[in-house]
Formats: C-alpha cells, sequence, structure tokens
C-alpha cells in the first residue's frame, strides 16, 4: 500500500490507471485518469519514513503527489509529427476515432472527451452535417497556445515564492519554457523558443572546447598561473581531501622499576631448582 495526494476536485472519486505515451521522448508511462483531467505522478520517498493510515502501519514512508497534465501535451507529438510516434494521414484532416487509434492512446470514453476538448486549441475544427467534427493540425495556433501557457506560469511562478523574484523577466521565461520543454518534443520546444524571440538552448558544458593554455611561463597572468597550479579537473575529488602525511610515531619509553618501591620478600627468591 501507498499514500497518495490527489487535487481536491478528484475528492471521493475513483482514479484509473491508463498508460501513455510521455509528451517528451514518447515512452510508455502510467498516469491516473480523473474526474475530467489527467493525472501525473510524482513520486517521494523518504529515507526513513513510515505512515499511520487508521490502525494499520504502511511501511512504506513514500508519498505519490498528482497533478493535473493538460491533455494537449499528449496529442502535441504525434499531430505535429516532431515526437516518437507520428501519425498517419499527417496534414489531414482526421476524426476523433482516427486521431485515438493511431496515436496509440487507450480507448477509454473519459479520455477521449478530454481529448475532444483539447483538440480546438492546437488544430483547425470542421464540423460535417451537424454531427461530427475532423481535426488537421496547425503549428501556428499550437505555438500560440504553448506561448499562452508561458505567459501563465510566468505569472504563476513570479508569485510562488521569493526565490522567483531574483529572476528578470528574460530569465523567468527562459526558466518557464525549459519546464515546458519536459513536456513536448525538443525539436517543437526550439519552435517556441524561436515563436517567443529567445536565443536557442544553451549546449552542453561538455561539448565547449576548452582554451588553449599558454606556450611560455612569462606570458601567462597572474590569473593564469593561479589557475594552473590548482588542482586539474582529471583529479579525483578524494585527492582535494587527502590525509596529511603520518608523522612518525614516538617510541614509548621504557618502563624502569623503581627499586626503592620493591617489596622485601623480592630480595628473597627461591632458586629455581633444574
Amino acid at each position: 500500500r501507498r499514500v497518495a495526494v490527489l487535487p481536491s476536485s478528484q475528492d471521493g472519486k475513483a482514479v484509473e490507471v491508463v498508460t501513455l505515451p510521455d509528451p517528451k521522448d514518447g515512452t510508455p508511462s502510467e498516469y491516473a485518469l480523473g474526474d475530467g483531467c489527467i493525472l501525473e505522478a510524482n513520486w517521494f520517498r523518504p529515507r526513513h519514513a513510515s505512515w499511520l493510515v487508521g490502525n494499520e502501519v504502511v511501511s512504506d514512508g513514500g508519498v505519490t503527489l498528482y497533478t493535473e497534465v493538460h491533455p494537449a501535451f499528449f496529442l502535441l507529438p504525434g499531430l505535429s509529427g516532431l515526437g516518437a510516434r507520428q501519425m498517419d494521414r499527417a496534414g489531414a484532416f482526421s476524426s476523433l476515432e482516427h486521431i485515438v487509434e493511431s496515436l496509440a492512446l487507450p480507448r477509454r470514453p473519459g479520455l477521449e472527451a478530454l481529448v475532444a476538448r483539447a483538440l480546438p486549441d492546437i488544430c483547425d475544427a470542421k464540423t460535417v452535417m451537424d454531427d461530427e467534427t475532423y481535426y488537421r493540425f496547425n503549428l501556428d495556433k499550437a505555438l500560440d497556445w504553448l506561448a499562452g501557457k508561458t505567459q501563465a506560469l510566468m505569472a504563476l511562478f513570479s508569485k510562488l515564492n521569493a526565490a522567483f523574484a531574483l529572476y528578470d523577466e528574460a530569465g523567468l521565461r527562459a526558466y518557464t519554457v525549459d519546464y515546458l520543454g519536459e513536456y513536448m518534443p525538443p525539436a517543437l520546444a526550439a519552435a517556441l523558443r524561436t515563436k517567443l524571440k529567445m536565443p536557442a538552448a544553451a549546449e552542453p558544458q561538455a561539448k565547449r572546447k576548452a582554451p588553449a593554455p599558454a606556450t611560455t611561463a612569462s606570458a601567462k597572468p597572474a590569473a593564469v598561473a593561479a589557475a594552473a597550479a590548482a588542482p586539474k579537473p582529471s583529479a579525483k575529488i578524494s585527492s582535494f581531501f587527502s590525509r596529511p602525511a603520518e608523522q612518525p610515531k614516538a617510541k614509548k619509553p621504557k618502563l624502569v622499576a623503581d627499586k626503592s618501591n620493591l617489596k622485601i620478600s623480592s630480595f628473597f627468591t627461591r632458586k629455581v631448582t633444574k
């Protein structure tokens, strides 16, 4: 058994665990299908903890926090053609049933209703004979929707706690886009950066070349000379905490008996007979 915390909107309502593709890389992952929402599970487990549930003790002291994820994030990878799984007949109007089947989403009435509600945010819609609607992905519309999500999250983060007050507007926008990037393919996140006129994501430090060292000692500035004397990056971290050299142990002095305190019986020892 585990302890889970769900949004207050799900109080007294049953949730169903379903397998959905991760919005970023398409990996099958478990989510919870609640009443009118999709919930993402985040598990936190302290090292030494347990729960008291009624009259029982739950040895697993971890807690699973469920938070809502907009259904459109599960549709963007396949509809945009930028994710691991792409929808067939991309660029053409498709029915709700075809989209759900093509994206390999589980057939659940509640999930299909959520998909139908999310599709107009990122797709063009066309209703035929007043009884069936067809959808076609629109990249510009999807980017506008993502830009709106970015602004909404920026406003939320700025009021969340004092740590976000250290960011200027550009820094807060970069943080927010990186946060949203966990819910979309990297190519779509790059398109969102272009939409918001942001610089491209920084390359990892490992890919940057280190500056070439100076050839002569006389040409080294003081800062470079100090850096050269510093421990090399390749050195093990244990080298920075090396033990001091062991000092030679002092020889223990020999104990010499004080003859003035000897017992008188020691002067009359018995002779050992062979």
